[in-house]
Parts: C-alpha cells; sequence; structure tokens
C-alpha cells in the first residue's frame, strides 16, 4: 500500500492541535481504562478510605486500609514494623508499578514541621525513589509527646530491606546509588546492610552549599563560609583531580591562620577525606549513574508531597489519604506522556528513511531514546575502519586517535556507555554492531508493547 500510495504518510503526523485534542478527549486515555498505572486499588481508594473510618484506634484505621488495598490489588503490598514490645513503629507500602520500576535508589527524610501539642503522630515522611522505583512511600509512626525525634539508623536499614523484601525479582546486592541530603553517616546504612562494596552513596550539591540549609555554611558559620564559597563549589563541582586539589588548597590557605583549628579539621575530615561522596570528577565515573550530581528530581517530588500535606495537625490516614491522591495524579500524567510518545515516535517512524531510527523510535522508551539519538548523532563525526583481526577502530575526522575496540566488542570505555552502566550503544558500539540493536539495549529502555497488569507481587506481612 506504501509503494503504490494509498497511504498518505502525512496523515501518521500529530499536530500540536491534534496532540491538544487526543488528551483533551474524555474518552481517550481514561484513567480508569489504563491499568498500566492506575490500578483499582488506586481509583477505588476514596471509597476504602470512608471504609476505614470506622470506631477504630488510628493504627487499626490503616491496617484495615492497606488491607482493603490488598483485596482490590493482587499487585499491592506493604509490611507493619514493630518495636521488641510490639508496638508498631511504621507502615511501607508498594504498588505494582513501584515494584516493577525499581531501577534506583534515593533517601531522604522529610520532616513535619509542626512543633505544637497537636503535631500528628505521623513523624518523619521518608520517600524512597529507585536508579534501583518511582513512588514508594513510608510513614513512621511516633509517640506525640516525644520532640521531633531523630531517625535511627535502624530505621533507614528497616525501610530498605523492606522495599527489597517486597520486590522478589530483586536483592540487596541490585542497589549501586543512594542519595543522602549531606549525611555522612549514610555509609554506616551501607555496612549494616552488608552492601559496603556494592553500593555508593553521594551527597547532594545542594545540601552541602546552601546557605539556608547546607551542611557546610553551619560548620563555617556564614561570614567565613562566604570567603570559603567559591572554593567549595569548585570542589563540588570540579571537572577533573587538579581543578579540585587547586581549591582545596586555596581554602587550606584561607583556614592555616584562622583563630580557631576546628575548621581546619574539620576541612581535612569531613570534606577532603570524605570527597568521594560529593566531587564530581570521582562521582562521574561511577558506572550506571547516569550523570546524576544531586537528588533535584526527589527534591521536587517532595515538594508536590508537602503541597498535600494541610499546615494543620493530619491525622495519620489522612496523610496517606493526600499521598495516594497525588500518587494518582502523577499516574494520570505519566499514562498520557507515554501515550502520546508512543503515537509520536509512530509517526516519526513511518517518515523516517533510517532504518536504526526507525526501530530505535519503536523499541525505545523516551529517555532511552534521547540516549540513541545522542549516539547516533555523535557516530557520524567518526571514521570508523574494521581491522583485519576484526578490531574497529575509530577516529575523527581530522585524524586524531579516538580508540580501538575488540572484534565482538559489547563493551567500551566512552563516558557515556559507563554513565548508563553499559545498558546501552553508545556512538562506537553503534558503527561496531553495523547499526541500532534493541538486543543490545536493557529492558530498562524498551517500550513497553502491551501495557499489562503489573507482576512480582511480594506478600504482605509484619517485620
Amino acid at each position: 500500500m506504501l509503494a503504490r500510495g494509498d497511504i498518505d504518510l502525512a496523515s501518521y503526523t500529530v499536530t500540536a492541535d491534534e496532540n491538544t485534542e487526543v488528551l483533551s478527549a474524555a474518552e481517550d486515555l481514561n484513567y480508569q481504562q489504563s491499568p498500566e498505572f492506575l490500578t483499582e486499588a488506586l481509583i477505588q481508594f476514596q471509597e476504602l478510605l470512608k471504609k476505614a473510618f470506622v470506631d477504630q484506634n488510628e493504627v487499626q484505621q490503616i491496617l484495615h486500609y492497606l488491607d482493603k488495598l490488598v483485596e482490590c490489588d493482587s499487585s499491592f503490598s506493604y509490611r507493619v514494623g514493630r518495636a521488641a514490645d510490639g508496638t508498631v513503629t511504621g507502615f511501607v507500602w508498594q504498588t505494582g508499578v513501584m515494584r516493577r520500576d525499581l531501577d534506583s535508589m534515593e533517601i531522604f527524610c522529610l520532616w513535619t514541621a509542626w512543633e505544637s501539642p497537636s503535631t500528628p503522630k505521623v513523624g518523619p515522611l521518608t520517600r524512597l525513589q529507585c536508579l534501583m522505583g518511582r513512588r514508594r512511600f513510608v510513614f513512621h509512626v511516633r509517640d506525640s509527646r516525644c520532640p521531633r525525634p531523630l531517625m535511627a539508623m535502624s530505621g533507614y536499614v528497616w525501610l530498605i530491606n523492606c522495599a527489597v523484601d517486597m520486590a522478589p525479582g530483586r536483592k540487596l546486592s541490585d542497589i549501586k546509588f543512594i542519595v543522602a541530603d549531606g549525611i555522612f553517616a549514610a555509609e554506616n546504612v551501607l555496612s549494616k546492610l552488608e552492601i559496603y562494596d556494592t553500593c555508593r552513596v553521594i551527597l547532594d550539591h545542594h545540601h552541602l552549599l546552601s546557605e539556608d540549609i547546607g551542611a557546610w555554611p553551619k560548620a563555617f558559620g556564614l561570614d567565613l563560609f562566604s570567603q570559603l564559597r567559591e572554593d567549595l563549589t569548585t570542589m563540588v563541582k570540579s571537572s577533573d583531580q587538579a581543578q579540585y586539589h587547586k581549591a582545596l588548597e586555596s581554602v587550606r590557605s584561607k583556614l592555616c591562620h584562622h583563630l580557631y583549628h576546628e575548621y581546619s579539621n574539620y576541612l581535612e575530615t569531613n570534606i577532603h577525606s570524605k570527597r568521594h561522596l560529593f566531587a564530581n570528577h570521582i562521582i562521574k565515573t561511577f558506572p550506571g549513574l547516569l550523570d546524576v550530581q544531586d537528588n533535584a528530581p526527589v527534591q521536587a517530588d517532595h515538594s508536590s508531597i508537602v503541597t498535600r500535606i494541610s499546615s494543620w495537625a493530619m491525622e495519620p490516614i489522612t496523610l496517606i489519604q493526600s499521598i495516594m491522591s497525588r500518587y494518582i495524579d502523577i499516574s494520570s500524567e505519566r499514562d498520557h506522556f507515554i501515550a502520546v510518545h508512543h503515537l509520536q515516535c509512530l509517526a516519526r517512524a513511518f517518515r523516517s528513511a533510517d532504518k536504526g531510527m526507525k526501530e530505535a523510535l519503536k523499541g525505545l522508551t523516551s529517555w532511552g531514546f534521547w540516549f540513541y539519538e545522542k549516539a547516533a548523532k555523535h557516530s557520524k563525526k567518526l571514521c570508523h575502519s574494521r581491522n583485519p583481526d576484526g578490531s574497529h577502530s575509530f577516529a575523527y575526522s581530522d585524524g586524531s586517535y579516538l580508540l580501538t575496540l575488540p572484534a565482538g566488542a559489547e563493551e567500551c570505555s566512552y563516558p557515556v556507555w559507563v554513565a548508563t552502566g553499559g545498558t546501552t550503544q553508545c556512538s562506537h558500539l553503534l558503527l561496531a554492531h553495523g547499526g541500532f540493536s534493541k538486543e543490545n539495549w536493557s529492558i530498562r529502555w524498551h517500550q513497553r508493547e502491551a501495557p499489562g497488569a503489573s507482576c512480582n507481587k511480594g506478600a504482605s506481612g509484619e517485620q
């Protein structure tokens, strides 16, 4: 039909007006018809919540509500933490989408800000976003008589253990990174989880340098920090070792004659010796990090959570309602984004004459295609030759040497390939493989051909 011209390819192009029409159509993209992200449990949560408000104490209300969610959605599971005396200390839940998307681990703790007799008994809200799931929320219940407690290290260990325990296809050693809010003690979590050798902690830059909440301004004081800010920022954002050490020596020279020697000690003990946690020139060499330098996406998510929580004291069950309501919103947005991406990719694939481009458009997610497009563009700048022994040599058009890959190479030392943890094809591998090959891309980057029910259900229970 294409050869005879019976099909007008232009008709497959999605215009801006058509895009708006698709997204505004009441019968299209209805969230009730999108089991990929909005399960029956989420759709019915308002009614379930009403049933949960029975004459029970708050813990029983939450347990009743979570049990109802399990009845409606077989992919939903939760865990209950208890102290030695049987007192409930926390709840963590996980939907099928959270479990399936388990692919990165970032942790931060949000404290409720109310300091009054009406402070809610739900203390810190800890949110886990998994480079090992997308949406995972945890509430810790505390005694309202206690003044804003610090979350014990064992609490973080419990949270992570629960997240992995509810995902049978995962194990603790799959966690490769934990992004922390400037808390150096986060390395202790690795030791307690026995993943010190397989996981790295990365400190959020904002929580180190911000004059409002940063650890370093608090340690040095704002006056002294203002003199050190430029050099400390350079140490954090350093592009190479030489740049880092030049800035370090500048800070040392400014502190060496300072009256208070504890500042110099802090620099050496809490900053320089911990550079592997924050210095960009070191962090960017970590395989699979995808150039993550801070937890800004998590903080943005945090802000949207805060807007759901009233400035007045809220019952725990109401807090859970607010978070679940937000989850419905983001799930609906994600459904729309993916549907539009599919339409646009189909339209673009029909118009493209490049076989690799067609296959990448139809086979990769939006982020995966972004990596492919960058690699394909860079590959056009390279001169590629196949050597007699089957190896591949690459050079720029000016003849400058770049690198050589062995015959049948599946790996590359190119920074982009390292950043994706070897889950994609970089520009060199595209040339060596003769073009795009979906098999060389991790399933993480694959478009889901047929959205369906989530799997890997973890049974609910207590720990």
